[in-house]
C-alpha cells in the first residue's frame, strides 16, 4: 500500500512539474510553439520543415534540431523532408511527441526507426552553446571571420559534449568551404567526424578533399561510405556523384561516366529533380571530353528539361551551360538560340545574377554581351552592336568593370570589323582606361585576400590550439 502511495505522489508531482512548464512556455511567448525534434538517441536533426496545417507558415529545424513557429494549441504539425511528409500530430501543450518516419526519408537502417521529439530542457551552458551557435550560423555567410569567432565561443562552452563539439566543428567545416578554404574545412570536418561519427560529415570531407585536390583521399572515403550499410539511397547517390567529379577531376572519364550513370539510375529511385539535372549535365559534359558531342547533346537537353522544372535559377544555369557547349563546338546558331533564352529567363523573371558556379556568375548585362559576342561571330554587326552597347551601360551602372570592359573591347572588334575607326578608337581608348582601374582593383582584393588569409589562420590556430587542451585534459 505504502508503495502505491509513493508511485501516486511520483505521478502528482510529475503532472504538476509538466503543467508548469508548459505554462511557464505559454507565458513565455504567447502563440508561438518552439521545440526540438532529435533521433530516439538524442541526437538533434536539422533540416526538417515544420508546417502549420492551414496557415501558411513553415520553418525548418535548425543544427541543434531547433525550430519556433507561429501556432496555437490544437494546430495539426506537420513535419516533412525533401518534399515528403514524415508524420502530423497535433500541438496540444504536451512535453514529449512521439513520431515516426512514416515517408521513410531519415531512416539509418534498414528497419525503420521512430523519431522522437522533446522540448528543450537543458542547462545555461547548453543555452550558451545554441546563442553562440546560432550567431556563428547567422553569420556564417555575411560575415565569416565574425562567424569563426562565435564558434570559438561556442566550443568553450560546449565543454566534453561530443554532440556539440561535433556540431561547433562541422559548422567551422561549412564556413570554410564557403570561403573556398577547403584545406582548413576538410581538417574541421575530420575533428567534427571524430567527436561524432556521421555520414552526412564524411561526405562533406569526401569533398573538401577532392576541391583541395586530394583526390585519392577523396575516392577513398566514397568507397567506404558505399559498403557502409547504413547508407541511405539519397547518400549512396552523392557518393557516386562525388566518384565521378573525383574521377573526372582525374581524367579518367569512363570511370567517371560509369559512376555518374549509376547515380543517375539510383535517382530515379528518389526523383531528387536537382540531383538529376546535375547529374545529366555532368554527364553531358564527360561525353563531351570523350568526344562523343552528340550523345553530350542529347544528355545536355535533358539538363534544361528538368531545370525549367525547377526553377527558373537552375534554367538560367544550364541554358547557359548548353551556350557554351555549343560555343565550344562552333554550333552558331544553337550558340545563339541558348544565350537568347539565359537573356530572357534573367529578364522575364527580374533576376540580378545567378551564380553558375564558383569561378562563374551569370548578369543580364553579361548574357548581353555573350548574346552580342555570338551574334559577332556570325557577323550580325546590326543585332550585336546595340546589344554591347547596353551592356555596357549596364554594367557601367552596376558597378561591373570585368563584364563593362568585355563589353567595350567587343565593341571596339565590331567597329574595326565594319570600317569605322573613330568609334573603334575611342572604344579601345575606353577599354584601355578600364584595364587600368580594373588592375587596381585586383590589385586591392589580392591584398584584402591576404589579410583575409592570415586572419582566418590566426583564428584557427587559436582553435587547434583549444583542441589541443581539451584532448590533454
Amino acid at each position: 500500500m505504502k508503495q502505491k502511495f509513493q508511485i501516486l505522489i511520483f505521478i502528482f508531482l510529475a503532472t504538476i512539474i509538466a503543467n508548469a512548464q508548459v505554462q511557464e512556455r505559454k507565458a513565455e511567448e504567447s502563440g508561438y510553439y518552439s521545440d526540438r525534434i532529435t533521433d530516439v538517441d538524442g541526437q538533434p536533426l536539422s533540416g526538417i520543415m515544420v508546417r502549420v496545417r492551414g496557415k501558411g507558415v513553415s520553418v525548418k529545424t535548425d543544427i541543434n534540431g531547433e525550430f519556433t513557429i507561429k501556432a496555437d494549441l490544437g494546430d495539426i504539425i506537420i513535419l516533412s523532408k525533401n518534399g515528403r511528409t514524415i508524420d502530423t500530430y497535433r500541438y496540444d501543450g504536451s512535453l514529449n511527441y512521439e513520431v515516426e518516419d512514416e515517408a521513410d526519408v531519415l531512416r539509418a537502417t534498414k528497419e525503420k526507426s521512430p523519431l522522437k521529439k522533446l522540448y528543450k530542457i537543458g542547462s545555461r551552458k547548453r543555452d550558451e552553446f545554441s546563442i553562440q551557435l546560432d550567431s556563428a550560423l547567422r553569420y556564417s555567410n555575411t560575415n565569416p571571420t565574425k562567424s569563426i569567432d562565435y564558434l570559438g565561443t561556442a566550443l568553450n562552452f560546449a565543454g566534453n559534449n561530443r554532440s556539440q563539439l561535433a556540431q561547433s566543428y562541422e559548422v567551422l567545416g561549412d564556413v570554410y568551404m564557403n570561403l573556398k578554404q577547403y584545406d582548413l574545412a576538410a581538417s574541421n570536418y575530420k575533428i567534427a567526424n571524430d567527436k561524432r561519427s556521421s555520414i552526412e560529415i564524411q561526405l562533406k570531407l569526401a569533398n573538401a578533399h577532392l576541391l583541395n585536390d586530394e583526390i585519392v583521399k577523396s575516392r577513398e572515403i566514397y568507397n567506404d561510405l558505399l559498403k557502409n550499410n547504413s547508407i541511405t539511397t539519397s547518400q549512396r547517390i552523392v557518393a557516386y556523384e562525388g566518384l565521378g567529379d573525383a574521377y573526372f577531376m582525374g581524367k579518367d572519364y569512363q570511370k567517371a561516366l560509369q559512376e555518374y550513370r549509376t547515380a543517375l539510375n539510383l535517382n530515379e529511385r528518389v526523383a531528387n529533380k536537382t540531383r538529376r539535372t546535375n547529374i545529366n549535365s555532368k554527364i553531358a559534359t564527360t561525353l563531351d571530353a570523350l568526344g562523343q558531342r552528340t550523345q553530350a547533346e542529347g544528355f545536355l537537353n535533358r539538363s534544361i528539361e528538368s531545370a525549367e522544372q525547377e526553377s527558373p535559377q537552375k534554367t538560367v544555369i544550364q541554358s547557359q551551360r548548353a551556350a557554351d557547349f555549343y560555343s565550344k563546338n562552333n554550333s552558331l546558331e544553337k550558340e545563339v538560340q541558348q544565350r537568347k533564352r539565359t537573356l530572357k529567363t534573367l529578364e522575364d523573371e527580374a533576376l540580378d545574377e545567378v551564380i553558375v558556379d564558383d569561378a562563374k556568375k551569370i548578369t543580364k548585362s553579361r548574357a548581353k554581351l555573350e548574346l552580342g559576342n555570338a551574334y559577332l561571330k556570325q557577323n550580325r554587326f546590326d543585332e550585336a552592336i546595340p546589344l554591347l552597347e547596353e551592356s555596357v551601360a549596364d554594367a557601367e551602372s552596376n558597378d561591373d568593370l570585368e563584364t563593362q570592359k568585355d563589353a567595350v573591347q567587343k565593341l571596339s572588334e565590331a567597329y574595326v570589323s565594319l570600317g569605322n575607326e573613330d568609334k573603334a578608337l575611342s572604344s579601345y581608348k575606353k577599354y584601355v582606361n578600364l584595364v587600368d582601374v580594373l588592375y587596381k582593383q585586383k590589385e586591392e582584393e589580392i591584398a584584402d585576400a591576404i589579410n583575409l588569409n592570415r586572419s582566418l589562420s590566426e583564428k584557427q590556430n587559436r582553435i587547434t590550439s583549444l583542441e589541443k587542451d581539451r584532448a590533454l585534459s
